[in-house]
């Protein structure tokens, strides 16, 4: 084979496989002689000694390929992660969003003049939430004192009160703890996913296209939750009812006079626009000359669904299983720019993902899920969704019944 099969090429970096390596390496081991020419190794199969120690090699060998693919496609925005994609996404202008510490209100209490140590850890019962003091905490006179405390993970975690009581770094004269309030609550940090998503609609708003920049435009006003442009630059109205030479944009959240000034600043000039708006937005030229602005909003179609459970193991199944299960079902199916899960405008509600969000909840078996589009489904198919409708689920509409296993 030649020497550039492998490695970085001109369609990109191709790794060896495993089974090329043992091919390669068997061949050079049969063809090592002695000084007389004859082979070394008389039994150089894949079971016998030789073999078996050649193969632990080239699976190490392997790995060594696959982690240098791995770092290959670190130059790729689309397909960086962590670390690389962080600073891949900085020579674009972009600040990913680190996420920040929960920050919480603690009374400490003890022997009056103990000095609790900055630093010092405090936790939940079973430790699995660590907060360290953020200073020095001093048990005044009263037998108490207070402070404020980080935690130790990033992310929104917000602990009920009375729930921080356990004292991970022993000083002599403190006593006990516990959380009061929440002084300042943590931000996730922001995942590979939405940082991805981030990185291609922040450079669109620099795209030569039009449409690009018009789609970066809408994306980055407060409140909007989700952005589908359409163009027909055909003579005739095409299959989605949009007419001849018009822009067809589907928004859902945001407010309507801020969209529709982006629309008139970045559609491409002598645009129509399509829409459903009740009322649509004037805007003016230089000239006076009056446009009229409008675009979709998504057409709502109300999802039911019809449980039927029953319980297996009552000492793991929530005492709210019904409301978690129905806040389950509305949170999986829930959309956004920055998420690619949910059901948006125009998808279909596939059936079977819906089993995901149910089994989230322990202790009961399914005995059916039925869904459809009205009240008292029967349906087990996939509900399709027109480019303009959006699946809702609401509480009020997904109906459980349960019962208890013998």
């Amino acid at each position: 084979m030649s020497a550039n099969v492998y490695g970085m090429t001109s369609t990109g970096f191709k790794p060896k496989r495993l089974r090329d390596l043992l091919d390669e390496t068997m061949a050079d081991i049969r063809a090592i002689t002695d000084e007389d020419g004859q082979a070394v190794f008389i039994n150089e199969k894949d079971d016998s000694i030789i073999g078996q120690f050649n193969a632990i090699v080239c699976e190490q060998l392997a790995d060594c390929w696959q982690q240098a693919y791995a770092a290959s496609t670190q130059f790729d925005p689309l397909n960086a992660f962590g670390v690389a994609l962080r600073s891949l996404v900085q020579l674009n202008g972009i600040v990913p969003a680190y996420g920040s510490a929960t920050q919480i209100n603690v009374t400490l209490s003890g022997t009056s003049g103990t000095v609790v140590p900055a630093g010092s850890q405090i936790s939940d019962v079973n430790a699995n939430t660590i907060f360290s003091l953020n200073s020095d905490v001093v048990i005044g006179s009263a037998g108490t004192g207070t402070g404020v405390a980080t935690c130790n993970t990033l992310g929104e975690i917000n602990p009920a009160n009375n729930t921080i009581i356990q004292i991970l770094t022993p000083v002599y004269g403190w006593h006990n703890v516990t959380n009061t309030s929440v002084a300042v609550l943590g931000d996730d940090p922001e995942t590979d996913n939405q940082l991805h998503i981030k990185q291609q609609r922040e450079t669109s708003n620099t795209s030569y296209s039009q449409v690009d920049a018009l789609y970066a435009g809408i994306t980055n006003l407060a409140g909007v939750d989700y952005v589908r442009i359409y163009q027909n630059w055909t003579l005739e109205t095409d299959d989605k009812g949009i007419p001849a030479k018009t822009i067809a944009a589907v928004v859902d959240g945001g407010d309507t006079e801020a969209i529709a000034n982006v629309m008139w600043l970045k559609a491409p000039m002598l645009s129509n626009y399509a829409g459903n708006l009740e009322h649509p937005v004037t805007m003016f030229d230089r000239f006076g000359l009056a446009y009229q602005i409008t675009f979709y909003r998504p057409e709502k179609v109300p999802v039911y669904i019809d449980l039927d459970i029953t319980i297996t193991d009552a000492s793991i199944y929530p005492a709210d299983a019904y409301n978690q299960i129905k806040q389950n079902i509305i949170d999986y199916a829930a959309y956004g720019l920055n998420s690619s899960n949910g059901f948006p405008p125009g998808s279909p509600v596939i059936y079977s993902r819906l089993y995901t969000p149910i089994n989230e909840v322990p202790g009961f078996k399914i005995n059916h899920l039925y869904i459809g589009t009205s009240a008292s489904p029967t349906g087990t198919s996939d509900l399709e969704m027109d480019w303009l409708q959006v699946a809702e689920f609401t509480a009020d509409n997904i109906n459980i019944e349960q019962s208890v296993g013998a």
